[in-house]
């Protein structure tokens, strides 16, 4: 599947980011392949639970700017804001390993769309996007987090450290680095000794509950894409890959 890796192991799957040269920054290829593992993840009855990681020193550093910036852009489909993980009724628990950089899309439409998350001791999460002249999706954050701190994060730009995160409630989890795979596959394997009807129904009714409405999102979804046509965004997004490709 490209840059995203699949791999089944009993009832837990493994779905990795695997782009480490570029952070698994969030482009279209990644988009793809998360959509094709997850829907594989979906409709495999021997699939229980799913652990979405990144491989090399990020979990994943948000958008692709370089893509961006040469012209490419597919956060164009609502349905990629509604459901990242590219499905309208995913019904089995996700449990996001965070290792690293998790930022902006990363952290706003991968981490924080996990049922559990679980960090490294070493994770770093942060919304640069309103200093690269982007709307910062924040619906994800809805009910999970006080909106000042919602704002905090997303209008300062400032990147937090994973303790921060833990003690915001961000993830439920932190280790040590060695030990993250380790700890989201214990709370897998947990999982997956449930009654899969009742964890299906039980998720269910608490994203209900505490998520953002479709039309929000659908909003918010317009919202970005209307930043991502502004000249400034350009100029921006073009700033920040050539700052990157001198690195």
């Amino acid at each position: 599947m490209g840059f995203v890796d699949y791999e089944r192991k009993n009832a837990i799957v493994f779905i990795t980011m695997n782009r480490p040269e570029r952070l698994n920054a969030f482009g279209s290829a990644i988009n793809n392949g998360l959509k094709e593992s997850f829907a594989r993840f979906q409709s495999d009855d021997q699939a229980r639970v799913a652990i979405l990681r990144g491989a090399g020193r990020a979990f994943c550093a948000g958008i692709d700017v370089k893509e961006v910036a040469a012209g490419g852009m597919f956060l164009d489909n609502p349905l990629t804001c509604l459901y990242p993980y590219g499905s309208l009724d995913l019904s089995k628990p996700v449990i996001a390993a965070i290792n690293g950089y998790c930022l902006g899309a990363g952290f706003n439409l991968l981490a924080m769309q996990a049922d559990l998350r679980v960090a490294a001791e070493d994770a770093i999460f942060g919304l640069p996007e309103l200093e690269r002249g982007i709307y910062c999706l924040s619906t994800m954050f809805c009910n999970q987090l006080p909106r000042n701190i919602i704002l905090e994060l997303a209008l300062l730009c400032n990147y937090i450290p994973a303790q921060r995160a833990y003690d915001l409630g961000i993830i439920n989890r932190l280790v040590p680095s060695e030990g993250l795979l380790a700890e989201a596959t214990a709370m897998a394997e947990k999982l997956s000794t449930l009654p899969s009807e009742t964890v299906r129904l039980t998720r269910e009714t608490v994203f209900r509950m505490t998520r953002a409405g479709d039309d929000a999102k659908v909003q918010e979804n317009w919202y970005f894409n209307k930043s991502a046509a502004s000249r400034e965004m350009a100029e921006r997004m073009k700033e920040w890959a050539a700052r990157s490709q001198g690195k």
